[in-house]
């Protein structure tokens, strides 16, 4: 790809991607690349994502990104629209839902998005007529009194006011006819009609080819009609009337996914092709290539100043500078929205983004990974290779440049520097393929290092599932089948005490081995399967789908009926009644099991010893050490958490930024706790100094566990004290009696629980 990137705007966006987050506050990591809807607002160029959105400052040359994050109360944007006497944007949803933003702030509407209505709500165009908006809807036609911000009225034109898909409308001056685009032919009525509710008064052209057919598109241009058929055979055809017989403007064309009437031109964004017509319906110009690279326009229009801007899917927004020089432009992001495994090890965050069926079976993405490394997203796409769907990914915790991603059916890949490396398989190491087969299926299920950084692999469906890959490059395979006698092997842990935990899909329970530290004897080996059973002997669940151990060397496991601990798990091989606890929680007088009716699919235990917990429908939670006691709850109703499907949790150690990996892609708020370190090194509070306008928590890190911290005003009077979370504690700025503290030098005293080690550090406030 060599289309030219705007080089300002890149150093803006890497300057803004490296600043710390608050304590609270929460950050996107989406896609940005895959533009598909563009709009004109004012000095500003506002550009859709496949989830997001952002725009370009024209003043002053910035990109800005739009998202939960900033207040937008949805994902995956399907039409958006700018009235520019009310200087308000219209973003509406996938869900039926939509954003009306104004500079006054956000106001959403709802309603579509809460009725009880069959099938899709998803709104596909916006048409704006006086103070109206028309929107397309999958059921109909809704209409939106933009003033009152309230719908007005809804339109069901089939037969028999039937429910049908409605792509796109169109206002025809001329004739004073509305027309829409449906999954069943192209619909007209008169505008000045009293009652366009009733399906009576609107009529379906029976002139057109394929009259029946699937219409998507619509444009009024120049006294004329345009509408794009979509055939059976994926082909597609923009057909023209001035009211009196239909012609053919292009017949073939590729996939088409906008019509657009902009500076007196029709622009048809095709796949890898724009076509620009003149109002005589000639065409002017024919974009195959941007700079030398293949476009893949979505979307295209003509500024108030005549500039060509483009939605591109690789590209996102792209500006023609002239006719031979585009520019691309886009905040940073990982490729995609594809996230099914994360890890992170000093700060550095690797995405495996396959996937995996239910069953285990691929899906086909192409080994993509991506990598978060000082505020830039950098994406591996191994085009180069036949394998599929990366689901798992390690980082060496003593070298975080080597990273391993394994994949369903190529084996392990290894990048070093960002670059992938190598490919272990069955040619170059122990790995085996399933059954009989030479080459080609190497299914690999899950990844860890243990405390050595050798790299232990489970390579299931084969005679020997498990295998390690030793510091010195050299591989070991294990034949532990006939004890495990299951053939999926997922996630997989290194505990404090060397033993490799496994979680075993689709209700195969759990499996423990131990290699009793001597690799190349595998005499003294052992290995149990088990069954998640409580101290009666009852069956909690099978169903496993998370394993964490934490700093008390506890394993908490998820499952499809939340969460089973084991306190004693060194006892694995040797207790013959080995059984899980299940945790009671008290929640509003309420006593149950700890996410009893939730499918846990992630545990992460912070630097404070507390859970992390991803759920498949419910969002995300944060417990206590022990917990009994919920702390947090994050979901898309009460949070910019942009999916309840969360599939993968990862935190930062030194910062304690905590990243979601949900199916529609990550974003991270900054938690409370980090890692402790060994002794006060590199201790410093943030912000320093605290600026009048600054009303977050302040951030006090590099401290050791339970650090006590003594907060005095340069007399030595006490303000405020506390005890570290891990390697940080959270000072709100105020005095012990609840009031914001006034100008001055603090002095913050550090000290561990024996009062061994001590460390004193100072904090300017301006009030």
């Amino acid at each position: 790809m060599k289309l030219i990137f705007n080089t300002f705007l890149l150093l803006f966006l890497f300057a803004s991607a490296k600043a710390q987050i608050a304590v609270g506050q929460w950050r996107d990591h989406l896609p940005y690349s895959h533009a598909h809807l563009l709009e004109e607002a004012a000095d500003k160029i506002f550009c859709a994502t496949e989830v997001s959105a952002f725009y370009y400052n024209k003043l002053d040359n910035s990109l800005n990104r739009i998202s939960k994050i900033t207040g937008l109360s949805d994902v995956s944007i399907t039409a958006m629209k700018y009235h520019k006497e009310l200087k308000m944007m219209i973003l509406a949803y996938e869900t039926g839902n939509l954003d009306l933003i104004t500079e006054s702030g956000i106001f959403n509407l709802s309603d579509i998005k809460r009725e009880n209505i069959i099938g899709s709500k998803k709104i596909n165009h916006i048409l704006l007529l006086d103070r109206k908006a028309y929107l397309s809807c999958g059921f109909g036609v809704v209409v939106l009194n933009l003033e009152k911000q309230e719908i007005a009225e809804n339109y069901y034109m089939a037969e028999n006011g039937a429910q049908i898909e409605v792509f796109a409308m169109a206002y025809n001056s001329d004739e004073n006819l509305l027309y829409a685009a449906t999954e069943q032919g192209v619909y007209y009525a008169s505008f000045s009609s009293p009652n366009l509710v009733d399906f009576h008064n609107w009529s379906k052209i029976k002139t057109l080819p394929n009259t029946e057919g699937r219409f998507t598109e619509i444009a009024f241009f120049n006294g004329k009609i345009y509408v794009l058929s979509q055939l059976e055979n994926e082909s597609n055809c923009i057909y023209f009337s001035d009211g009196n017989t239909w012609q053919i403007l292009e017949n073939n064309l590729p996939f088409v996914y906008a019509l657009r009437v902009s500076d007196n031109k029709l622009l048809v964004s095709a796949q890898s092709q724009l076509n620009i017509y003149n109002a005589d319906n000639q065409l002017v110009e024919s974009i195959i290539h941007m700079n030398e690279s293949n476009n893949n326009p979505r979307d295209a229009m003509y500024d108030a100043a005549g500039d060509l801007w483009i939605a591109d899917h690789d590209f996102g927004l792209v500006k023609r500078n002239n006719s031979d020089n585009f520019a691309g432009m886009h905040p940073t992001g990982p490729y995609n929205n594809d996230a099914e495994d994360l890890a992170i090890a000093d700060d550095n965050l690797w995405v495996a983004a396959g996937g995996k069926t239910s069953y285990w079976s691929n899906i086909y993405k192409n080994c993509t990974a991506y990598s978060f490394i000082d505020g830039e997203w950098n994406s591996q796409i191994l085009y180069e290779t036949d394998a599929r769907d990366l689901i798992t990914i390690a980082v060496n915790p003593q070298n975080t440049a080597q990273v391993f991603a394994g994949s369903l059916g190529g084996g392990v890949f290894e990048f070093q520097n960002k670059e992938w490396v190598n490919t272990y398989d069955q040619s170059n190491s122990s790995l085996q393929n399933i059954g009989a087969q030479s080459a080609g299926n190497i299914r690999i299920g899950g990844l860890a290092f243990d405390e050595e950084a050798n790299l232990w692999v489970c390579n299931y469906d084969t005679p020997q599932p498990l295998s390690v890959r030793q510091t010195d490059g050299t591989w070991q395979s294990f034949a532990v089948q006939e004890t495990v006698n299951w053939h999926t092997m997922g996630q997989i842990i290194v505990t404090q005490n060397d033993y490799k935990w496994v979680v075993l899909p689709r209700g195969g329970g759990l499996f423990a081995f131990d290699h009793n530290r001597t690799i190349s004897n595998t005499a003294d080996d052992r290995s149990r399967k088990f069954s998640v059973k409580d101290e009666n002997g009852t069956l909690i669940s099978n169903q496993i789908y998370a394993l964490a151990e934490d700093k008390n060397g506890e394993i908490w496991v998820g499952t499809e009926h939340g969460i089973a601990v084991y306190y004693s798990p060194q006892q694995v091989f040797d207790d013959n009644n080995f059984y899980a606890h299940r945790v009671i929680i008290e929640i509003d007088g309420k006593a149950s099991y700890l996410l009893g009716t939730e499918t846990v699919t992630a545990i992460t235990v912070d630097g404070a010893n507390r859970k992390w917990c991803a759920t498949k429908n419910s969002g995300v939670f944060l417990f206590s050490s022990d917990g009994t006691e919920l702390l947090e709850q994050f979901n898309t109703t009460n949070s910019p958490l942009i999916s309840n499907n969360v599939k993968d949790i990862a935190i930062s150690e030194n910062t304690g930024e905590v990243f979601f990996a949900t199916d529609k892609g990550i974003v991270s708020y900054r938690g409370t706790a980090s890692e402790a370190k060994a002794n006060f090194q590199n201790v410093y509070a943030y912000p320093n100094p605290v600026r009048p306008n600054y009303q977050g928590d302040i951030v006090i890190t590099g401290l050791i566990e339970n650090t006590q911290l003594k907060i005095t005003d340069i007399s030595g009077n006490l303000v405020f004290e506390t005890y570290s979370l891990g390697g940080q504690a959270i000072w709100n700025g105020k005095n012990l009696s609840g009031e914001r503290v006034h100008t001055g030098v603090y002095l913050i005293f550090c000290s561990d629980q024996e009062g061994e080690q001590t460390f004193v550090s100072k904090l300017l406030f301006i009030n």
